[in-house]
């Protein structure tokens, strides 16, 4: 009976104590949605605010055992300011019925926003490739997508002409692959992709060689000019898919006399200026070309 006693005795004081009024400070977690998609912010809004409430223990307690958020639709703000006092409606809903509000940490919340900036800008592959020995890349690496968007204010994608990937290392490389590159993060600029792909495709390689004639620039006026020898051997590696479709009019190598006088040389040095795009290294032998002038 005496314990029965001390129970109810208990109970009746908790619900004197529940129903009673109180002013505490009630802490919220505050955010903001529906913010403009074509519009930055550039200050920080704050992630929590503090009300001054008058309410019943019961209320209180509740508050205390639940998480405390608050979120507001920008929509119902449209303006670059929040007067918290004079729009207690909106934090109302959300904190509950039977609370009232006497005041808040907060008086003005600012919203800072300027014009978000669209670019399109070509992706850069960063790699380091190694081929098995007797392997070399077919055509050119392919980056997918070859190009992102990229978006910021003005200030901040105004001078970026170009994005690019982190870097890669292979090794060892001798047949087709395809990797997944990170894109690299610049500060106050947002990517359309986070990543891309690289594709490459190896094969082995052989020699090839021509022989061919070449041209002379500049040749000396009242002369001759007698070059020995008077063809050249250019020596080609290509993939074994490319080999039969490498042809010697797709060279072309010149030399040029009056480079040779103005840089006191007695020969003439060959130069390679065209070659197809399907070969991946191209010498010439001799290096170097002797010649005579005939008066």
């Amino acid at each position: 009976t005496f314990i029965l006693f001390i129970v109810l005795s208990f109970l009746l004081w908790f619900s004197i104590q529940f129903s009673r009024e109180y002013e505490d400070t009630i802490k919220y977690q505050l955010y903001f949605t529906d913010l403009p998609e074509d519009a930055l912010l550039l200050n920080k809004l704050p992630n929590n605010i503090e009300f001054k409430v008058r309410t019943t223990g019961l209320n209180l307690f509740n508050n205390r055992i639940k998480t405390r958020s608050i979120k507001i639709s920008y929509k119902k703000i449209n303006n670059d300011y929040l007067d918290v006092n004079n729009s207690i409606y909106l934090f109302k809903n959300a904190i509950g019925d039977g609370i009232d509000i006497l005041g808040s940490s907060i008086n003005i919340i600012k919203f800072e926003f300027e014009k978000k900036i669209y670019k399109t800008v070509p992706v850069v592959a960063k790699y380091d490739i190694k081929y098995k020995k007797g392997y070399n890349l077919v055509g050119k690496p392919l980056v997918i997508p070859d190009s992102v968007v990229i978006s910021g204010a003005e200030r901040s994608i105004i001078n970026i002409f170009e994005i690019n990937t982190e870097l890669i290392t292979l090794v060892n490389v001798f047949e087709s692959e395809k990797h997944q590159l990170k894109l690299s993060k610049i500060e106050g600029v947002t990517n359309s992709e986070t990543q891309v792909y690289l594709e490459l495709n190896a094969e082995k390689y052989t020699e090839g060689s021509f022989k061919l004639s070449f041209d002379i620039l500049n040749r000396p006026k009242g002369g001759s000019l007698i070059t020995f020898p008077n063809k050249v051997e250019l020596i080609f590696q290509t993939n074994i898919s490319n080999y039969n479709k490498v042809s010697v009019e797709e060279f072309e190598i010149i030399c040029d006399y009056e480079y040779s006088i103005k840089n006191n040389l007695n020969y003439l040095l060959p130069i390679i200026v065209k070659k197809p795009d399907n070969i991946s290294f191209a010498k010439i032998v001799p290096e170097r070309i002797e010649y005579l002038i005939q008066k």
